[in-house]
């Protein structure tokens, strides 16, 4: 399953759900919460986008 799909059934399987509970090991940025990370990988596929 590719990254985008694992996000998107991510998304709908905690929905409704306090997503600051779900925490997962960054190798540079650190520990981020599951609203930290939504955010770092809409940023991060932007900046690859604006790259092509």
């Amino acid at each position: 399953m590719e990254l985008q799909e694992r996000t998107l059934a991510f998304i709908k399987e905690t929905r409704g759900h306090d997503l600051s509970k779900y925490n997962l090991a960054h190798p540079f940025l650190g520990t981020l919460n599951a609203y930290e990370w939504l955010q770092f990988v809409a940023s991060h596929e932007i900046r690859h986008a604006k790259q092509v």
